[in-house]
């Protein structure tokens, strides 16, 4: 017995594995990788990008409000006045009594198209494409991270969905831009500890309300975001904003209020 057992120990052996090198499918997956991490293949697709997004065009018929908005701004200018009675331009059924208050915003793009004709209206819009970007890169950079192509990518992805409304050339533009900061200074000042940004909010809003009507999807945004914060400061302490957090953004929102309501139709309705 003694001696099987010793015949069965010297037939055990430890494997031995030999590393010979990576696989072709391991180096190929290091190129990729490698390449992918490039810093001139970002800066390339930085490039491109802005191409790809206007190549990409999902509505070929366009949308031709920006007339009706240059009219509208050629109004204010000429007649130094920021009210306007809406029913003069209209082909369709309408009173005075329906108010559409872009008088800045359109005011903009009659000026712009004034003094550079097509380009200027291009220029509108692809300031506000470039402040999108500023802001998503900005965060990222923040955040500490490198803006990759991942980063990029995603904002592909966002660009694509944006470019089925965010195109056209009319003050619903500025809405976009100024959505998207309202998010960015919620998220902002909560990861980088600084609630007095959030006073940021009253000025936005008392631009956009005179920009166009899209204010109240950021009043709606700002709101529920407050509310969001105040039911986990009461009920969730451990995940919620502390006290001196918490009041500067609910004055902020407060004062964003109060801010919508400076605007040339608050008091009377045009005549």
């Amino acid at each position: 017995m003694a001696g099987r057992k010793k015949e069965r120990k010297a037939a055990v052996k430890p494997a031995v594995f030999v590393d010979q090198g990576p696989s072709p499918m391991q180096s190929a997956a290091r190129a990729v990788l490698s390449f992918t991490d490039s810093r001139i293949l970002l800066y390339a697709l930085m490039i491109v990008f802005p191409f790809m997004v206007m190549l990409y065009h999902p509505n070929p018929w366009g949308d031709y409000d920006i007339w009706w908005h240059l009219k509208l701004g050629e109004y204010y200018v000429h007649n130094h006045t920021l009210r306007i009675d809406h029913a003069i331009f209209s082909w369709t059924p309408a009173d005075s009594g329906w108010i559409y208050n872009t008088w800045l915003g359109s005011t903009i793009f009659y000026i712009a198209y004034t003094l550079l004709s097509g380009f200027g209206l291009w220029l509108i819009q692809w300031l506000v494409f470039g402040g999108l970007f500023f802001l998503y890169y900005f965060y990222v950079r923040s955040m500490g991270s490198s803006f990759s192509i991942s980063e990029l990518a995603g904002l592909l992805l966002v660009a694509m969905v944006l470019n089925i409304t965010a195109i056209y050339y009319k003050p619903e533009i500025f809405s976009t831009l100024l959505f998207a900061l309202s998010a960015f200074l919620y998220f902002y000042c909560k990861t980088h500890d600084r609630p007095r940004l959030f006073f940021i909010y009253p000025p936005v809003f008392l631009l956009w309300v005179n920009l166009h009507g899209g204010y109240l999807l950021g009043l709606a945004l700002v709101s529920m975001l407050l509310a969001g914060e105040a039911l986990n400061h009461w009920f969730f302490k451990r995940h919620g904003m502390s006290r001196q957090w918490l009041l500067p953004f609910a004055a902020s929102v407060g004062l964003s209020y109060l801010a919508v309501l400076i605007n040339p139709y608050v008091r009377t309705s045009p005549s």
